[in-house]
């Protein structure tokens, strides 16, 4: 169908546009600024950036001219590598993460309540992940088989 035929058409070269990019900071404060003190800098701050994260998600996928076909997300969690980059290929993804565990870490142990946001079944393309690690590799596939992508300092 129409996704198929958008995976082939991303693996030439040249194919793909860059529409939008940001940067986000994230954590437990930026998903629930209710686990800082109320009336504290450190709260309103926090709450500044979830608004902001919110409005460049609204920006990202529902501005006009700014319609992405695909998001890319990149991560300094999960796989971790040193002088590589992993391209998870797979075409299924989910998770969870415990928030609330930074305010503990601060000593707020039994004056926050943590909680636990899951994502799962989210649907992912594991053709043009292939096709995006192609091309970072410089187009010819090769490369050992390996879903890493190296920097050139190996």
């Amino acid at each position: 169908g129409d996704r198929e035929a958008k995976s082939e058409a991303y693996a030439r070269p040249g194919a793909m546009v860059l529409l939008c990019a940001a940067v986000l900071p994230h954590g437990d404060y930026a998903l629930d600024p209710t686990l800082l003190p109320p009336s504290s800098v450190p709260r309103s701050e926090a709450e500044s950036l979830r608004a902001a994260a919110r409005s460049v998600a609204s920006l990202l996928l529902l501005s006009k001219g700014c319609e992405p076909d695909v998001v890319i997300l990149v991560t300094p969690h999960g796989l971790a590598l040193d002088d590589d980059v992993a391209v998870y290929l797979g075409s299924r993804g989910s998770g969870t993460a415990r928030v609330g565990r930074d305010a503990e870490g601060e000593g707020r142990r039994g004056k926050v309540r943590p909680w636990t946001m899951s994502m799962d079944g989210v649907r992912l393309d594991g053709r043009m992940a292939g096709a995006l690690r192609d091309a970072l590799r410089g187009g010819d596939g090769g490369g050992g088989g390996g879903d890493a992508i190296s920097n050139g300092r190996g």
